[in-house]
């Protein structure tokens, strides 16, 4: 085998690892709803300003549409928010350490009726 081949292989398989690891929602709510989720370095509950405070990564989607974000592998630990439009609540989960990919699903059905929790 060539040096340069050999090479190209550990190339390829060390840089998709180094991206970072990827957040999945699985998006189950009611028709027409807008879901967003957010990974921050805090916590700041009842402080989350959709949009506008800083974050690692995010996503959101309609319902039935799955979404995902990427948290960088340089982050060792983070928190993720979720919410609903006209995201009045949020829920806060974590913190996260950052070695795996993870995957969440939404469920609910209005502002005050709806559960995160990990996929199965």
């Amino acid at each position: 085998m060539k040096p340069s081949f050999v090479f190209a292989i550990i190339f390829g398989l060390l840089v998709p690892l180094s991206q970072g690891y990827l957040i999945w929602v699985q998006n189950k709510v009611v028709s027409g709803t807008l879901t967003a989720a957010s990974a921050t370095l805090t916590n700041l509950t009842g402080n989350w300003t959709w949009n506008k405070t800083p974050e690692i990564s995010g996503g959101m989607a309609m319902s039935d549409n799955g979404y995902h974000f990427e948290v960088p592998n340089d982050i060792q630990s983070y928190y993720l928010v979720f919410g609903f439009y006209p995201f009045i609540t949020d829920k806060w989960l974590g913190p996260f350490d950052n070695y795996e990919h993870k995957c969440w699903h939404l469920h609910g059905d209005a502002e005050y009726n709806w559960q995160v929790y990990p996929c199965e």
